[in-house]
C-alpha cells in the first residue's frame, strides 16, 4: 500500500471527495454528507486555490462539524493511527498520563 497526497485536481480531489469519503469510512453520518451535497458547499485545503466561492451558513457550520469530527485523524491514511504532531504536544499527552514529571532544582 502507498500512501501520499492523491491530489491531482483540486476540482476533484479535495472538497467533491472527501466529505464523500468520510461517510464511506462510517466517519460521518449521512445526515452531514447529505446536507453538504444538497448545499452544494465547497471547501478546499488551499483558501488561495478558489477565493470566490461562497457557503452559505449551513454549509459552514456542516463543514465545523466534519472538521470536528475529524479533528485527530490522519485523512491521508485513514487506517493508521495518529501520533502527536509535535513533542510538545507528545509531553503534554505524557504529562496528563503521569508518565513524565519534572523539578525544579536550585530555585
Amino acid at each position: 500500500m502507498m500512501v501520499g497526497n492523491g491530489c491531482t485536481n483540486w476540482d476533484v480531489d479535495t472538497a467533491p471527495s472527501l466529505p464523500e469519503t468520510l461517510y464511506n469510512f462510517q466517519i460521518i453520518p449521512r445526515r452531514i454528507l447529505d446536507t453538504y451535497q444538497q448545499n452544494n458547499c465547497t471547501f478546499y485545503g488551499d483558501a488561495t486555490y478558489n477565493p470566490d466561492v461562497h457557503n452559505s451558513p449551513l454549509c459552514l457550520k456542516t463543514e465545523a462539524q466534519i472538521q470536528k469530527l475529524i479533528f485527530n485523524l490522519n485523512i491521508y491514511d485513514l487506517y493508521r493511527h495518529t501520533y502527536p504532531t509535535t513533542l510538545l504536544d507528545k509531553s503534554k499527552k505524557l504529562r496528563a498520563e503521569g508518565r513524565l514529571g519534572s523539578t525544579i532544582i536550585d530555585g
